[in-house]
């Protein structure tokens, strides 16, 4: 946000784990992020959003491994 000159009043993100079978009966990994960012518009927030999950080391590492599930809140 700082490289963009978008200032905002905090952000928060709650994220929750969950662990399910397959199809094969081997386990899975889904993660859900709830994200805020105080004082920035919704539509601003989703374009930040979606850019750090395209280079964030995390989300490259476990692309197409892992499900993530991104809502904007506020």
């Amino acid at each position: 946000m700082r490289l963009k000159g978008i200032k905002s009043e905090g952000v928060t993100i709650v994220s929750n784990y969950a662990l399910g079978k397959d199809a094969t009966e081997g386990y899975v990994l889904a993660l859900n992020l709830d994200i805020t960012i105080k004082g920035v518009e919704r539509n601003v927030v989703e374009e930040i959003v979606a850019e750090a999950h395209n280079v964030c080391p995390y989300a490259k590492a476990t692309r197409g491994n892992i499900e993530v599930i991104s809502n904007v809140i506020g």
